[in-house]
């Protein structure tokens, strides 16, 4: 007994070492009681790993027509997914929208290379000035930041694009969306009832627009980038000035969900003992985790619905490596958004390069 007692715990103590050594240990709800005469165990959940690739290069090849052309990644910053998994990308420097379809097929969606303005209209005849934020509704109506145009645009399933709120004058007032004002929105999305929130990052304000298309403002935080909307109607803001996530309830009381106010750092822990550097992009997945682009530690985080954080993929060293999570790199990931089957995709903007997470199970 004491040969095959001795022969399981050297056999453990190997995997623990392995495990611990790829950085892949944390959670893995393994525990022992020994006795004299006994060996017991609770059952093991095993911990997730990650996988990271490269799902567009810098240059890329996209359709126009019967063509096909080479265009560039410059800040690539927000994204999106709607429900058939086509993926969405504002980006920025260069002025429109990518789509790119299941099969990976590239085309520009609504606006057109290096060409600025706040023109509506179909595709390639509309104009966007540093778009950033997306989401997109159950429709399928995409919704764009377009941070320096002051304005919220909307863009339907068929590439038609038009203002959705604002008036393109910076400003700060509120009432119907022909009048009301914003100054450089940055994170948009849409809670369950169809109402639009609004990181409207110079403002240091939360907006809503209802669904009579009234806005109002909700909540004050110091620098918000990404937004995020659970289906309880729950807000969460990255704010990345005080390097926090914010919670907004439905009744719109704010507080801090996860990170420590004001002290940027590459922390793993719960609520307030974990730390986050300039954290950005934010998504939710369907078990309500949260998905944050820790865009100073170059990572990509993790924060369950009891406020635990944990890193998935990156070192905290910026670069590009694809590969297992804990040994791939980013240089300050933006936009993070995740799918129905639970993968996530992300705008390393300083890489230039859309990354995608997949869970190996």
């Amino acid at each position: 007994m004491k040969k095959n007692l001795l022969r399981k715990w050297k056999l453990w103590s190997a995997v623990t070492l392995l495990l611990s050594f790829f950085g892949l240990f944390q959670n893995c709800g393994r525990s022992f009681q020994f006795s004299e005469n006994s060996l017991k165990s609770t059952s093991i959940t095993a911990p997730t790993i990650w996988s990271v690739r490269t799902l567009v290069p810098t240059n890329f090849t996209y359709n126009y027509e019967d063509f096909q052309l080479t265009e560039q990644l410059s800040a690539p910053y927000g994204i999106a997914i709607d429900g058939t998994n086509n993926v969405f990308i504002s980006n920025s420097y260069r002025q429109y929208i990518i789509k790119i379809t299941p099969a990976n097929i590239i085309t520009i969606f609504a606006g057109f290379p290096n060409s600025q303005g706040k023109a509506n209209g179909q595709g390639e005849s509309a104009s966007f000035l540093y778009p950033t934020g997306l989401a997109v509704d159950p429709t399928g109506n995409i919704y764009v930041a377009d941070s320096e145009n002051a304005l919220i645009r909307e863009i339907t399933p068929t590439g038609l694009v038009s203002t959705f709120a604002g008036t393109g004058s910076q400003g700060s007032s509120n009432g119907p969306v022909a009048s009301a004002t914003f100054y450089f929105p940055n994170g948009v999305a849409l809670d369950p009832t169809g109402n639009v929130y609004v990181a409207d990052n110079s403002n240091n304000y939360l907006r809503k627009i209802d669904v009579t298309k009234n806005i109002s403002s909700q909540a004050g935080s110091y620098g918000q980038f990404g937004i995020t909307v659970d289906a309880s109607g729950n807000i969460y803001l990255a704010d990345g000035n005080s390097h926090v996530i914010h919670k907004v309830t439905p009744a719109g009381v704010l507080t801090t969900f996860a990170g420590t106010a004001g002290t940027p750092g590459n922390i793993d822990g719960a609520g307030a003992a974990a730390q986050f550097n300039t954290p950005r992009g934010l998504t939710i997945d369907q078990s309500g985790n949260l998905y944050v682009a820790d865009s100073g530690n170059h990572k990509i985080r993790k924060i369950d619905p009891l406020g635990n954080v944990s890193t998935i993929a990156g070192t905290g060293v910026s670069g590009y490596v694809d590969g297992l999570g804990a040994i791939a790199e980013f240089n300050q990931p933006y936009g993070v958004a995740v799918d129905q089957s639970g993968n996530l995709y992300v705008t390393d903007t300083g890489n230039n390069l859309v990354r995608k997470i997949t869970p190996q199970h």
